[in-house]
């Protein structure tokens, strides 16, 4: 629901579409006085990004400072952990992205940055690790839990996530199909197994209170009507960010007044704790598995989870339409 990298662990937070949990080298560490060469001091003056990857990791900052720091602890962190992929992405579409982050706001979901969804070359049905291997922008599941990339449904196909629809639709987790995304001030729900949800409104919106409203960001009022962003949650009627968790922390519900979020890893409800991705040959449950008692398998890894424990993908998925 918040950071994801490159496939898997920054999409809220950078804004890019292949990522699932949030996730710079000579600068200033964030806080500490220096210009980062993400263009943020600890003076709030800024310098305009120079590359993609600086804008990414500006936009993550200004949207979800506390998660930025929790996740990266400063810019070189975040730089070069998304560099790393960033190196594979087409020069001309990371260019648009840039232009794209420069004026982007906090409310837009990750998909809803157009330019920031990254497509490529893989045709449907080919084996992909990242939505952005595929022409159609989806890498999706096959029949026996490998990844393929295939076509973004219409309204009424079948669903695990937002990204398995067209951008007009999301994915409605109870039902798992496509449905047409709700105007402003229109009736919504929230609502999806093990507490997951989906955003079913119109870019830029979030439902509350059973309609679909514009956001407000960190630090704005919040209640009697007014909701926040849907990274953010309303407390003592300001908008901010959840609380986060690394693994070996207590995460979810925990008692407290905000949402603990699990960052780098997977919250498990039999225990209300952390749990760091698995690797291969650990236990582990599919990414989309409701109430699972065992981790994800890391998003870093070209992995799939099969027969319960991680394998490496292509040694798995071996002949089948997923290699």
């Amino acid at each position: 629901m918040l950071i994801v990298v490159a496939g898997t662990a920054c999409a809220a937070v950078t804004g890019l579409s292949d990522y699932e949990v949030i996730p710079d080298g000579d600068a200033g560490a964030a806080g500490e006085g220096g210009v980062s060469s993400s263009g943020v001091d600890g003076s709030g003056s800024t310098d305009p990004p120079k590359t993609y990857v600086e804008a990414a990791c500006a936009h993550a900052k200004k949207c979800l400072p506390a998660g930025y720091a929790k996740l990266y602890g400063d810019d070189a962190t975040c730089e070069s952990t998304l560099g790393i992929e960033a190196a594979r992405l087409p020069a001309d579409q990371t260019a648009r992205c840039m232009s794209a982050l420069a004026t982007a706001d906090c409310a837009l979901d990750a998909r809803d940055i157009r330019d920031c969804n990254f497509k490529g070359t893989v045709k449907d049905g080919a084996a992909c690790r990242f939505n952005s291997d595929c022409a159609s922008g989806r890498c999706t599941h096959d029949q026996n839990g490998c990844t393929i990339c295939g076509a973004q449904g219409d309204q009424g196909a079948t669903c695990e996530a937002n990204y398995d629809c067209q951008s007009s639709l999301y994915c409605d987790l109870d039902k798992s199909k496509c449905r047409p995304r709700i105007a402003l001030n229109d009736v919504c729900t929230l609502s999806g197994p093990d507490g997951a949800v989906n955003n079913p409104c119109a870019p830029g919106l979030i439902c509350s209170n059973g309609k679909c409203v514009a956001g407000n960001g960190v630090g704005a009022d919040c209640g009697n009507g007014k909701a926040c962003n849907a990274t953010l949650t309303c407390d003592q009627n300001k908008c901010r960010e959840y609380d986060y968790a690394n693994p070996g922390e207590r995460c979810g519900n925990t008692g407290g007044s905000v949402y603990v979020v699990c960052l780098n890893g997977r919250c498990l409800p039999n225990d209300s704790k952390c749990h760091a991705y698995a690797s291969v040959g650990e236990a582990c449950a599919a990414p989309n598995a409701t109430m699972a008692t065992s981790p994800s398998c890391s998003p870093n890894d070209d992995t799939v989870c099969k027969n319960g424990k991680c394998a490496d993908r292509k040694s798995a998925c071996s002949g089948s339409s997923g290699q």
